[in-house]
């Protein structure tokens, strides 16, 4: 009689896959954060935290997008309105202003005069665009090797040109980018081999 090997839980699986996805996703981030003049980026890390964390404990589309509107929302409020309450609407008009203010500002090309909120919530957006798009590449060596490659090229421009070094965050990005690949592929490499009872 012959059985699959397995590497543990599927729900294990995923989270040890998550966290060194995570782990990659840092590895790019610090150094965009310190070019991009952030001086604290806890809790944006916390924010991509939060977006994987979602993706792997919540099944369903709806609440996956809710949940992740509500920690954007969060994250504004405790940048920019700490002192007003979260469930209070004031300072959710406040924002609104600001948003159409930075939009108006950025329909007519004036990029660099779009306020901190307008920017810090765009950034978010990418911050949410990234982490799913790290996360839908899990699956793929094909698009894992393009995210590796363009992020060594990005870090690498990052090191070659700009006042911090990154070039530890180029080898632990590469590394990570490789680990993560390894370990996706290895529910396939189950599928193939069987061993006897």
């Amino acid at each position: 009689m012959w059985r699959r090997t397995e590497w543990g839980s599927e729900i294990g699986r995923n989270a040890f896959l998550y966290l060194i996805l995570f782990a990659w996703m840092y590895q790019l981030l610090a150094p965009l954060g310190q070019i991009g003049g952030i001086p604290d980026m806890t809790g944006f890390y916390l924010f991509v935290g939060a977006l994987l964390l979602t993706d792997l404990l919540i099944p369903q589309i709806i609440w996956k997008s809710l949940l992740k509107w509500l920690a954007v929302f969060y994250m504004l409020h405790g940048y920019y309105y700490p002192h007003i309450p979260f469930w209070l609407e004031e300072w959710m008009w406040r924002g609104m202003v600001q948003l159409g203010d930075g939009a108006g500002q950025l329909l007519s090309g004036h990029f660099m005069e779009a306020n901190e909120f307008t920017r810090t919530f765009l950034f978010l957006l990418f911050l949410w665009m990234a982490a799913s798009v790290y996360r839908n590449a899990v699956g793929s060596r094909v698009w894992l090797f393009v995210l590796l490659f363009v992020g060594e090229i990005v870090l690498g421009v990052i090191d070659t040109f700009f006042p911090p070094n990154s070039s530890g965050y180029v080898v632990r990005y590469f590394l990570f980018g490789f680990l993560l690949m390894a370990f996706s592929q290895l529910p396939e490499l189950e599928r193939m081999s069987k061993i006897p009872e």
